[in-house]
């Protein structure tokens, strides 16, 4: 497996790649963060396998092991967890070749019964 640059928050203002997409979500911000913490909800990202190497409650410090549809697996760590306001986590180590560091942060902004969700990732 290849080892990752270990990055955090900023690596978002230097990395070569970094896209940001947002939308408004018909639940609550509770409600999404148990969805992220589900396996069985991660198809929308070419994920066909979760598996939390920590035990609930999730936090800083957790990990988790994803398999890919088509890149195989990755070990992915928690350097921030704020639920149900955000998450963060970036690449250990994995199957991806051409990665050399890569985060993600989720930010969840409260709406009443809904919430706005941004995603940020970073490559």
């Amino acid at each position: 497996m290849t080892e990752y640059k270990k990055v955090e928050l900023d690596f978002a203002t230097t990395a070569p790649i970094t896209l940001e997409c947002q939308v408004e979500l018909p639940v609550s911000a509770e409600e999404l963060f148990r969805c992220f913490q589900r396996p069985d909800t991660w198809g929308w990202a070419s994920i066909k396998n979760v598996e939390w190497e920590t035990p609930m409650p999730y936090g800083e410090g957790t990990t988790r092991t994803i398999e890919t549809t088509d890149n195989g697996k990755v070990q992915e760590y928690f350097f921030l967890w704020d639920a149900p306001k955000r998450m963060a986590f970036r690449f250990e180590r994995g199957d991806m070749k051409l990665v050399n560091a890569f985060a993600e942060d989720y930010r969840v902004e409260a709406l009443g019964e809904s919430c706005r969700l941004t995603w940020e990732t970073s490559d």
